[in-house]
């Protein structure tokens, strides 16, 4: 481990070429000098985002009221925004919607997976999943009868895929980061392997997206969900992203379907048909303020993190588990103040 003081972070902050977008965000408590480490729970606030909001608020919602659905385009924002989400994550155009929370397209990537396997039962995942995931895949593996869950040890499952990988493995389901010391776990391997079974893979990107680099398209990943508020800086409670790759979206079926994703909407027709593309997988009405906020967001935080990402000096690769936080030597760093906010009662920030 290096041997870190003041003057070498200063100057990795000095030498660091994304330094200028600082400016572009409002951290408060910086004049206090308190170093905001808490990007994982809620990304800071774009400065963009506030003008963007407020010209939405008075302009489009104030003066031109429903008319913004088609003048100021709020249809296709759940499109756009994930247009621009894409190349974070080394997907295509069409293959990324920004919509709900990341539990819920969680719910409904895995429903429409169990359906594409129909003739496999088993949803795999790990122990150490984000507990929520593990309470979505319980829910669904309940509601979607005779689906039986195979939770199995993280670092096993990376290690030696091929021996929990069963001919009746339908989805594995797991996040690419350990959430709770931010291990970094070779997916393209896992998701290569899971192929060579005929299983599919659906990844959680939340802990990742945003200050990875996650290749989605290189490794021919199926399925993927992600959140924005944190690293993205979407805002609290900001809507969040499902990832389906070409060759599933037209097979895979809506799990929730809604009025957003039918293919004429304004027809108001009493039995469902799926839009065209990914827009199927819309279930409600999009929240435009928060939308409007991850679409300024995206214009100066989501492009520079991608020109960051693509950076060769700045790829990671596989990095094992670190050591626990007290096992670690003491440094300058130590003796510095934590600040944790007051969120007694709570597990974790993700809706």
């Amino acid at each position: 481990m290096p041997n870190l003081t003041r003057a070498s972070c200063e100057q990795l902050d000095a030498d660091d070429p994304l330094r200028a977008w600082r400016d572009e965000f409002i951290l408060p408590i910086a004049a206090d000098g308190v170093a905001y480490l808490a990007g994982h729970s809620l990304g800071a606030l774009p400065k963009r985002a506030i003008a963007s909001v407020q010209r939405t608020v008075t302009d489009e919602w104030g003066d031109q009221a429903v008319r913004s659905w088609s003048d100021a385009d709020w249809m296709d924002l759940p499109r756009r925004i994930g247009d621009k989400i894409a190349p974070l994550i080394g997907a295509l155009p069409g293959e990324v919607l920004v919509a709900d929370s990341t539990s819920v397209n969680l719910f409904k990537l895995l429903g429409g997976a169990l359906r594409l396997r129909p003739d496999r039962r088993t949803i795999l995942t790990v122990d150490e999943n984000f507990p929520t995931d593990l309470y979505i895949t319980q829910a669904a593996s309940e509601l979607f009868s005779d689906h039986p869950i195979d939770r199995v040890s993280q670092a096993d499952l990376f290690a030696d895929p091929d021996r929990y990988l069963s001919d009746d493995v339908c989805v594995v389901t797991l996040s690419p980061v350990d959430f709770r010391d931010g291990a970094l776990y070779d997916i393209e391997n896992l998701t290569r392997v899971a192929h060579e079974h005929g299983a599919l893979v659906l990844w959680d990107l939340s802990h990742c997206v945003g200050v990875i680099p996650v290749d989605l398209h290189s490794m021919q990943a199926d399925l993927a969900v992600g959140s924005t508020y944190k690293y993205l800086s979407g805002g609290p409670g900001a809507p969040a992203f499902l990832f389906i790759a070409e060759r599933w979206r037209d097979a895979l079926r809506p799990t929730l379907p809604g009025w957003m994703g039918h293919q004429a909407p304004f027809d108001f027709a009493p039995t469902y048909a799926p839009a065209d593309g990914i827009e199927r997988h819309l279930s409600r009405t999009p929240p435009i303020l928060s939308f409007t906020a991850l679409d300024a967001t995206s214009k100066n935080v989501i492009a520079p993190r991608m020109a960051e990402a693509l950076m060769p000096s700045r790829r990671t690769s596989f990095t094992p588990r670190p050591p626990c936080a007290k096992e670690m030597p003491r440094s300058p760093c130590t003796r510095l103040p934590i600040q944790r906010p007051n969120c007694s009662g709570m597990e974790s920030s993700r809706p």
